[in-house]
């Protein structure tokens, strides 16, 4: 992976559209949803945007 001068990865040049990132987000488990949720700002976006993640699903530990 290359890293820019800021010493950062480039993984947001290398970004799926976003019916395609929500199709592959949407297959994880809620757990595994819920911490992709906290990646980064775009995931984020997806995933409430396609209201992907349902809390009603999510263990209360």
């Amino acid at each position: 992976m290359e890293l820019t001068a800021a010493g950062s990865d480039t993984t947001s040049q290398l970004l799926l559209p976003d019916d395609v990132l929500a199709n592959i987000l949407g297959r994880l488990p809620p757990r595994s949803l819920a911490a992709a949720w906290c990646v980064c700002v775009d995931w984020r976006a997806v995933i409430d945007d396609c209201r992907l993640l349902r809390t009603d699903l999510l263990p209360l530990s």
